[in-house]
Protein backbone atom coordinates (compact mmCIF):
# COMPACT_ATOMS: atom_id res chain seq x y z
CA UNK A 1 0.00 0.00 0.00
CA UNK A 2 0.89 3.70 -0.01
CA UNK A 3 3.11 3.55 3.11
CA UNK A 4 4.84 0.21 2.52
CA UNK A 5 8.35 1.61 2.07
CA UNK A 6 8.15 4.19 4.86
CA UNK A 7 9.74 3.45 8.25
CA UNK A 8 7.89 6.10 10.31
CA UNK A 9 4.32 7.33 9.75
CA UNK A 10 2.44 9.88 11.85
CA UNK A 11 -1.36 10.24 11.99
CA UNK A 12 -2.09 13.84 12.98
CA UNK A 13 -5.49 15.38 13.72
CA UNK A 14 -5.99 18.38 11.42
CA UNK A 15 -8.93 19.98 13.23
CA UNK A 16 -10.00 20.21 16.91
CA UNK A 17 -9.60 16.50 17.58
CA UNK A 18 -12.11 13.65 17.22
CA UNK A 19 -11.20 13.17 13.55
CA UNK A 20 -10.71 9.38 13.75
CA UNK A 21 -7.03 9.10 14.74
CA UNK A 22 -7.67 6.09 16.98
CA UNK A 23 -9.56 4.17 14.29
CA UNK A 24 -6.94 4.67 11.59
CA UNK A 25 -3.90 4.39 13.85
CA UNK A 26 -5.26 1.07 15.07
CA UNK A 27 -6.18 -0.01 11.54
CA UNK A 28 -2.81 0.81 9.98
CA UNK A 29 -0.71 -0.35 12.94
CA UNK A 30 -1.20 -4.02 12.10
CA UNK A 31 1.50 -3.52 9.43
CA UNK A 32 3.97 -1.91 11.87
CA UNK A 33 6.27 -3.15 14.63
CA UNK A 34 5.54 -0.29 17.06
CA UNK A 35 2.82 2.23 17.73
CA UNK A 36 3.67 5.29 19.84
CA UNK A 37 2.03 8.26 21.50
CA UNK A 38 4.06 11.40 22.20
CA UNK A 39 1.67 13.98 23.65
CA UNK A 40 -1.31 14.46 25.90
CA UNK A 41 -2.71 11.83 28.20
CA UNK A 42 -6.06 10.60 29.45
CA UNK A 43 -7.76 13.72 28.08
CA UNK A 44 -7.73 11.98 24.68
CA UNK A 45 -10.30 9.26 24.10
CA UNK A 46 -9.35 7.19 21.06
CA UNK A 47 -12.04 4.83 19.77
CA UNK A 48 -11.73 1.89 17.39
CA UNK A 49 -13.65 -1.24 16.48
CA UNK A 50 -11.66 -4.48 16.51
CA UNK A 51 -13.16 -7.88 15.74
CA UNK A 52 -16.65 -6.45 16.17
CA UNK A 53 -16.00 -4.91 19.59
CA UNK A 54 -15.59 -1.20 20.37
CA UNK A 55 -12.55 -0.13 22.39
CA UNK A 56 -12.03 3.32 23.92
CA UNK A 57 -8.46 3.90 25.04
CA UNK A 58 -7.36 6.96 27.00
CA UNK A 59 -3.66 6.18 27.56
CA UNK A 60 -2.87 3.10 25.49
CA UNK A 61 -2.03 3.51 21.81
CA UNK A 62 -4.77 1.90 19.71
CA UNK A 63 -2.35 -0.58 18.14
CA UNK A 64 -2.52 -2.45 21.46
CA UNK A 65 -5.36 -4.49 19.94
CA UNK A 66 -2.83 -6.25 17.69
CA UNK A 67 -0.91 -8.86 19.68
CA UNK A 68 2.31 -8.47 17.67
CA UNK A 69 2.48 -4.65 17.90
CA UNK A 70 4.59 -3.10 20.66
CA UNK A 71 3.36 0.09 22.33
CA UNK A 72 5.29 3.19 23.40
CA UNK A 73 4.13 6.04 25.63
CA UNK A 74 6.64 8.77 24.90
CA UNK A 75 8.44 11.48 26.83
CA UNK A 76 5.95 14.22 25.98
CA UNK A 77 2.98 12.34 27.45
CA UNK A 78 1.30 13.08 30.76
CA UNK A 79 0.88 9.58 32.17
CA UNK A 80 -2.10 8.64 34.29
CA UNK A 81 -1.28 5.16 35.58
CA UNK A 82 -4.87 4.77 36.79
CA UNK A 83 -6.24 5.32 33.30
CA UNK A 84 -3.50 3.18 31.77
CA UNK A 85 -4.42 0.34 34.11
CA UNK A 86 -8.09 0.69 33.14
CA UNK A 87 -7.17 0.58 29.43
CA UNK A 88 -5.14 -2.58 29.99
CA UNK A 89 -8.06 -4.17 31.84
CA UNK A 90 -10.36 -3.35 28.90
CA UNK A 91 -7.93 -4.45 26.15
CA UNK A 92 -8.54 -7.70 24.22
CA UNK A 93 -5.52 -9.54 25.66
CA UNK A 94 -4.55 -10.51 29.18
CA UNK A 95 -2.71 -8.03 31.36
CA UNK A 96 0.66 -9.78 31.33
CA UNK A 97 0.69 -10.12 27.54
CA UNK A 98 0.08 -6.41 27.07
CA UNK A 99 2.48 -5.19 29.75
CA UNK A 100 5.24 -7.30 28.19
CA UNK A 101 5.01 -5.22 25.00
CA UNK A 102 4.48 -1.82 26.64
CA UNK A 103 7.28 0.75 27.00
CA UNK A 104 6.88 4.00 28.94
CA UNK A 105 9.43 6.80 28.75
CA UNK A 106 11.35 7.18 32.01
CA UNK A 107 11.23 10.95 31.38
CA UNK A 108 7.43 11.22 30.99
CA UNK A 109 5.63 13.11 33.75
CA UNK A 110 3.07 11.48 36.02
CA UNK A 111 -0.49 12.72 36.38
CA UNK A 112 -1.12 12.54 40.12
CA UNK A 113 -4.56 12.61 41.78
CA UNK A 114 -3.69 16.08 43.05
CA UNK A 115 -3.26 17.28 39.47
CA UNK A 116 -6.85 16.24 38.81
CA UNK A 117 -7.99 18.14 41.91
CA UNK A 118 -6.08 21.22 40.77
CA UNK A 119 -7.67 20.94 37.31
CA UNK A 120 -11.20 20.77 38.71
CA UNK A 121 -10.60 23.68 41.09
CA UNK A 122 -9.13 25.86 38.33
CA UNK A 123 -11.90 25.09 35.85
CA UNK A 124 -14.54 25.84 38.50
CA UNK A 125 -12.80 29.15 39.29
CA UNK A 126 -12.68 30.07 35.59
CA UNK A 127 -16.41 29.51 35.22
CA UNK A 128 -17.03 32.10 37.99
CA UNK A 129 -14.32 34.68 37.19
CA UNK A 130 -14.15 34.61 33.39
CA UNK A 131 -15.06 31.70 31.12
CA UNK A 132 -14.32 28.01 31.45
CA UNK A 133 -12.13 26.40 28.79
CA UNK A 134 -14.10 23.17 28.74
CA UNK A 135 -11.29 20.83 29.78
CA UNK A 136 -11.88 17.15 30.47
CA UNK A 137 -10.65 17.76 34.05
CA UNK A 138 -8.12 14.96 33.66
CA UNK A 139 -5.26 16.82 35.33
CA UNK A 140 -3.37 17.43 32.07
CA UNK A 141 -2.88 21.20 32.35
CA UNK A 142 -1.63 21.07 35.96
CA UNK A 143 0.72 18.17 35.07
CA UNK A 144 2.38 20.17 32.31
CA UNK A 145 2.39 23.22 34.60
CA UNK A 146 4.30 21.42 37.36
CA UNK A 147 6.62 20.02 34.68
CA UNK A 148 7.55 23.58 33.70
CA UNK A 149 7.76 24.63 37.35
CA UNK A 150 10.11 21.65 37.87
CA UNK A 151 8.06 20.31 40.75
CA UNK A 152 6.47 17.40 38.91
CA UNK A 153 7.22 13.70 39.30
CA UNK A 154 8.40 11.52 36.42
CA UNK A 155 8.13 7.83 35.66
CA UNK A 156 11.81 7.34 36.53
CA UNK A 157 11.09 8.54 40.08
CA UNK A 158 8.81 5.56 40.59
CA UNK A 159 11.72 3.14 40.15
CA UNK A 160 13.12 4.09 43.60
CA UNK A 161 9.93 3.93 45.59
CA UNK A 162 11.36 5.21 48.90
CA UNK A 163 12.64 8.27 47.00
CA UNK A 164 9.25 8.56 45.26
CA UNK A 165 7.44 8.76 48.60
CA UNK A 166 9.65 11.66 49.66
CA UNK A 167 9.10 13.47 46.33
CA UNK A 168 5.35 12.87 46.54
CA UNK A 169 5.15 14.57 49.95
CA UNK A 170 7.36 17.42 48.73
CA UNK A 171 5.01 17.86 45.77
CA UNK A 172 2.06 18.33 48.10
CA UNK A 173 3.91 21.01 50.09
CA UNK A 174 5.39 22.81 47.07
CA UNK A 175 1.98 23.08 45.39
CA UNK A 176 0.20 24.31 48.52
CA UNK A 177 -2.02 21.24 48.69
CA UNK A 178 -1.55 20.50 52.38
CA UNK A 179 -5.06 21.62 53.23
CA UNK A 180 -6.69 19.51 50.52
CA UNK A 181 -5.38 16.10 51.49
CA UNK A 182 -5.10 14.27 54.80
CA UNK A 183 -2.27 12.04 55.95
CA UNK A 184 -4.61 9.07 55.59
CA UNK A 185 -5.31 9.99 51.96
CA UNK A 186 -1.57 10.36 51.30
CA UNK A 187 -1.04 6.85 52.64
CA UNK A 188 -3.83 5.48 50.43
CA UNK A 189 -2.40 7.14 47.32
CA UNK A 190 1.14 5.99 48.03
CA UNK A 191 -0.11 2.44 48.51
CA UNK A 192 -1.77 2.66 45.08
CA UNK A 193 1.46 3.92 43.49
CA UNK A 194 3.43 1.14 45.13
CA UNK A 195 1.12 -1.32 43.35
CA UNK A 196 1.67 0.57 40.09
CA UNK A 197 5.44 0.39 40.69
CA UNK A 198 5.29 -3.41 40.85
CA UNK A 199 3.02 -3.54 37.81
CA UNK A 200 4.90 -1.18 35.48
CA UNK A 201 8.53 -1.14 36.71
CA UNK A 202 9.76 -3.26 33.78
CA UNK A 203 7.97 -1.00 31.27
CA UNK A 204 9.85 2.17 32.32
CA UNK A 205 12.77 2.61 29.92
CA UNK A 206 14.73 5.14 27.90
CA UNK A 207 12.32 5.13 24.96
CA UNK A 208 14.51 7.52 22.95
CA UNK A 209 17.32 4.93 22.96
CA UNK A 210 14.88 2.11 22.27
CA UNK A 211 13.45 3.91 19.23
CA UNK A 212 16.87 4.85 17.84
CA UNK A 213 18.17 1.29 18.14
CA UNK A 214 15.03 -0.27 16.67
CA UNK A 215 15.05 2.13 13.72
CA UNK A 216 18.62 1.03 12.96
CA UNK A 217 17.32 -2.54 12.82
CA UNK A 218 14.71 -1.51 10.24
CA UNK A 219 11.69 -1.63 12.56
CA UNK A 220 8.61 0.36 11.52
CA UNK A 221 6.80 2.88 13.72
CA UNK A 222 3.39 4.51 13.49
CA UNK A 223 2.79 7.56 15.68
CA UNK A 224 -0.70 8.22 17.03
CA UNK A 225 -1.04 11.94 17.74
CA UNK A 226 -3.53 13.11 20.37
CA UNK A 227 -6.00 16.01 20.14
CA UNK A 228 -5.71 18.15 16.99
CA UNK A 229 -3.61 20.91 15.44
CA UNK A 230 -6.15 23.62 16.29
CA UNK A 231 -5.81 22.59 19.96
CA UNK A 232 -2.01 22.94 20.01
CA UNK A 233 -0.87 24.98 23.03
CA UNK A 234 1.23 27.26 20.78
CA UNK A 235 -0.54 27.17 17.41
CA UNK A 236 -4.17 26.54 18.39
CA UNK A 237 -7.05 28.81 19.36
CA UNK A 238 -5.38 29.87 22.63
CA UNK A 239 -6.49 29.84 25.44
CA UNK A 240 -9.11 27.33 24.27
CA UNK A 241 -6.49 24.67 23.63
CA UNK A 242 -4.93 21.61 25.22
CA UNK A 243 -1.69 21.84 27.22
CA UNK A 244 0.71 20.06 24.88
CA UNK A 245 2.12 20.36 21.39
CA UNK A 246 -0.15 18.42 19.07
CA UNK A 247 1.64 19.11 15.77
CA UNK A 248 3.29 16.18 14.02
CA UNK A 249 6.74 17.92 14.02
CA UNK A 250 6.63 17.66 17.84
CA UNK A 251 7.26 13.92 17.55
CA UNK A 252 10.98 14.67 17.11
CA UNK A 253 11.57 16.15 20.61
CA UNK A 254 8.61 14.59 22.45
CA UNK A 255 8.97 11.02 21.21
CA UNK A 256 12.65 10.92 20.31
CA UNK A 257 12.52 10.11 16.61
CA UNK A 258 15.94 11.18 15.24
CA UNK A 259 15.75 14.28 13.04
CA UNK A 260 17.41 12.53 10.09
CA UNK A 261 14.63 9.92 9.79
CA UNK A 262 12.15 10.60 6.94
CA UNK A 263 8.54 10.61 8.14
CA UNK A 264 5.31 10.24 6.19
CA UNK A 265 3.02 12.82 7.72
CA UNK A 266 -0.67 11.97 7.29
CA UNK A 267 -3.30 14.50 8.30
CA UNK A 268 -6.78 13.30 9.22
CA UNK A 269 -9.92 15.41 8.92
CA UNK A 270 -13.64 14.89 9.03
CA UNK A 271 -15.73 15.73 5.98
CA UNK A 272 -17.29 18.41 8.22
CA UNK A 273 -16.11 20.20 11.36
CA UNK A 274 -16.64 19.47 15.07
CA UNK A 275 -15.44 20.89 18.33
CA UNK A 276 -16.03 19.83 21.94
CA UNK A 277 -15.73 22.41 24.71
CA UNK A 278 -15.46 26.18 24.47
CA UNK A 279 -13.64 28.31 21.92
CA UNK A 280 -14.13 29.91 18.49
CA UNK A 281 -15.75 27.92 15.70
CA UNK A 282 -16.26 30.04 12.54
CA UNK A 283 -18.38 27.51 10.61
CA UNK A 284 -20.52 26.28 13.52
CA UNK A 285 -24.15 25.40 12.79
CA UNK A 286 -26.32 26.04 15.84
CA UNK A 287 -29.74 25.22 14.33
CA UNK A 288 -31.38 22.10 12.87
CA UNK A 289 -28.52 21.48 10.41
CA UNK A 290 -26.02 21.34 13.26
CA UNK A 291 -28.27 18.98 15.18
CA UNK A 292 -28.67 16.80 12.09
CA UNK A 293 -24.87 16.50 11.74
CA UNK A 294 -24.52 15.72 15.45
CA UNK A 295 -27.22 13.06 15.35
CA UNK A 296 -26.07 11.38 12.13
CA UNK A 297 -22.40 11.50 13.11
CA UNK A 298 -23.04 10.44 16.74
CA UNK A 299 -20.99 13.44 17.78
CA UNK A 300 -20.58 12.99 21.51
CA UNK A 301 -17.24 13.03 23.35
CA UNK A 302 -15.74 9.57 23.95
CA UNK A 303 -14.40 10.65 27.37
CA UNK A 304 -17.11 12.95 28.67
CA UNK A 305 -20.10 12.16 26.42
CA UNK A 306 -20.48 15.91 25.91
CA UNK A 307 -22.33 16.90 22.73
CA UNK A 308 -19.85 18.10 20.11
CA UNK A 309 -20.52 21.33 18.30
CA UNK A 310 -20.87 20.73 14.55
CA UNK A 311 -20.44 22.79 11.39
CA UNK A 312 -19.35 22.83 7.78
CA UNK A 313 -15.81 21.94 6.77
CA UNK A 314 -13.40 24.84 7.28
CA UNK A 315 -10.80 25.03 4.49
CA UNK A 316 -8.85 28.07 5.86
CA UNK A 317 -8.39 26.19 9.15
CA UNK A 318 -7.20 23.09 7.25
CA UNK A 319 -4.83 25.20 5.12
CA UNK A 320 -3.40 26.64 8.33
CA UNK A 321 -3.09 23.13 9.78
CA UNK A 322 -1.22 22.04 6.65
CA UNK A 323 1.05 25.09 6.82
CA UNK A 324 2.33 24.17 10.30
CA UNK A 325 2.49 20.39 9.74
CA UNK A 326 3.10 19.95 5.98
CA UNK A 327 1.02 16.85 5.26
CA UNK A 328 2.05 14.34 2.63
CA UNK A 329 -1.57 13.24 2.25
CA UNK A 330 -4.92 13.24 4.04
CA UNK A 331 -7.52 10.85 5.39
CA UNK A 332 -11.08 12.19 4.98
CA UNK A 333 -13.41 10.57 7.52
CA UNK A 334 -17.17 10.33 8.01
CA UNK A 335 -18.11 11.19 4.43
CA UNK A 336 -21.17 8.96 4.90
CA UNK A 337 -22.57 11.40 7.49
CA UNK A 338 -23.13 13.95 4.71
CA UNK A 339 -25.37 11.55 2.77
CA UNK A 340 -28.87 13.01 2.55
CA UNK A 341 -27.88 16.69 2.60
CA UNK A 342 -29.22 18.36 -0.54
CA UNK A 343 -26.64 21.13 -0.33
CA UNK A 344 -23.27 21.05 1.45
CA UNK A 345 -21.49 24.30 2.24
CA UNK A 346 -17.70 24.54 2.13
CA UNK A 347 -15.96 27.45 3.85
CA UNK A 348 -13.34 28.34 1.23
CA UNK A 349 -11.96 31.59 2.69
CA UNK A 350 -12.30 34.13 5.49
CA UNK A 351 -12.69 37.86 5.55
CA UNK A 352 -11.36 39.59 8.66
CA UNK A 353 -12.36 43.18 9.33
CA UNK A 354 -13.82 43.12 5.82
CA UNK A 355 -10.53 42.17 4.15
CA UNK A 356 -9.55 38.75 2.69
CA UNK A 357 -7.33 36.72 5.01
CA UNK A 358 -4.00 35.51 3.60
CA UNK A 359 -4.04 31.79 2.74
CA UNK A 360 -2.35 29.80 5.49
CA UNK A 361 -2.86 32.52 8.11
CA UNK A 362 -5.12 32.06 11.13
CA UNK A 363 -6.10 34.45 13.95
CA UNK A 364 -3.66 34.36 16.87
CA UNK A 365 -5.92 36.40 19.15
CA UNK A 366 -9.20 34.77 20.10
CA UNK A 367 -11.12 38.07 19.96
CA UNK A 368 -10.25 38.44 16.26
CA UNK A 369 -12.61 35.57 15.51
CA UNK A 370 -15.44 38.01 16.29
CA UNK A 371 -14.42 39.96 13.16
CA UNK A 372 -14.15 36.82 11.04
CA UNK A 373 -16.60 36.22 8.19
CA UNK A 374 -16.60 32.77 6.55
CA UNK A 375 -16.95 32.75 2.76
CA UNK A 376 -18.83 29.73 1.45
CA UNK A 377 -19.34 27.90 -1.77
CA UNK A 378 -22.14 25.38 -2.04
CA UNK A 379 -21.68 21.82 -3.31
CA UNK A 380 -24.47 19.55 -4.47
CA UNK A 381 -25.21 16.69 -2.09
CA UNK A 382 -26.10 13.05 -2.71
CA UNK A 383 -28.74 10.67 -1.40
CA UNK A 384 -27.23 7.27 -2.25
CA UNK A 385 -25.96 5.01 0.55
CA UNK A 386 -22.15 5.04 0.28
CA UNK A 387 -21.36 2.81 3.29
CA UNK A 388 -20.77 -0.24 1.07
CA UNK A 389 -18.52 1.58 -1.41
CA UNK A 390 -14.92 0.33 -1.41
CA UNK A 391 -13.61 1.97 -4.58
CA UNK A 392 -13.58 5.64 -5.47
CA UNK A 393 -15.36 4.88 -8.74
CA UNK A 394 -18.33 3.41 -6.83
CA UNK A 395 -19.14 6.72 -5.10
CA UNK A 396 -21.92 9.00 -6.40
CA UNK A 397 -20.68 11.71 -8.75
CA UNK A 398 -21.33 14.52 -6.24
CA UNK A 399 -19.48 12.68 -3.45
CA UNK A 400 -16.46 12.29 -5.74
CA UNK A 401 -16.63 15.97 -6.65
CA UNK A 402 -16.77 16.91 -2.95
CA UNK A 403 -13.62 14.87 -2.16
CA UNK A 404 -11.78 16.33 -5.14
CA UNK A 405 -12.78 19.87 -4.22
CA UNK A 406 -11.61 19.52 -0.60
CA UNK A 407 -8.26 18.16 -1.79
CA UNK A 408 -7.89 20.92 -4.37
CA UNK A 409 -8.68 23.70 -1.89
CA UNK A 410 -6.22 22.45 0.75
CA UNK A 411 -3.57 21.50 -1.80
CA UNK A 412 -2.99 18.00 -0.37
CA UNK A 413 -4.01 14.66 -1.93
CA UNK A 414 -6.71 12.67 -0.14
CA UNK A 415 -5.62 9.01 -0.12
CA UNK A 416 -8.23 7.41 2.17
CA UNK A 417 -11.94 8.14 2.65
CA UNK A 418 -13.99 6.80 5.55
CA UNK A 419 -17.57 5.80 4.67
CA UNK A 420 -18.62 3.97 7.86
CA UNK A 421 -17.68 2.97 11.39
CA UNK A 422 -15.94 -0.33 10.65
CA UNK A 423 -12.26 -0.44 9.74
CA UNK A 424 -13.00 -1.92 6.34
CA UNK A 425 -15.41 0.93 5.55
CA UNK A 426 -12.54 2.78 3.92
CA UNK A 427 -11.79 3.68 0.33
CA UNK A 428 -8.16 3.87 -0.75
CA UNK A 429 -7.53 6.29 -3.62
CA UNK A 430 -4.50 5.11 -5.59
Amino acid sequence: MYMEKVQVVSICGSQWGDEGKGKYSGFFSKDFDYIARFNGGANAGHTLIYQGKTYKFRMLPCGAVHEHVKCIIGTGCAVSLEMLYQDIQNAPYNQESLINRLYISNRAHLVLPLHVTMDIELENARSVICKSIGTTKSGIGPTYSTKMLRTGLRMVDLLDFEHFKMLFKEFISLNNMNGLITQEEIAVQLNKYENFYHMFKNCIVNTNLLITNELKLGKKFIVECSNGVLLDVDYGTYPFVTSSNTLSPAIFPHLGIPMNIPIMNIGITKAYQTRVGEGPFPTELSGPLGEKLRSKGNEFGSNTNRARRCGWVDIPALRYSHSVCVYDCLILTKLDVLTGFDKISICVDYKIHGMPMIHGDYPACVKDFNALEPIYEVAEGWSEDISKCRRFEELPSNAKKYIERISQLIGVPIKWVGVGQDNDSTIYIA
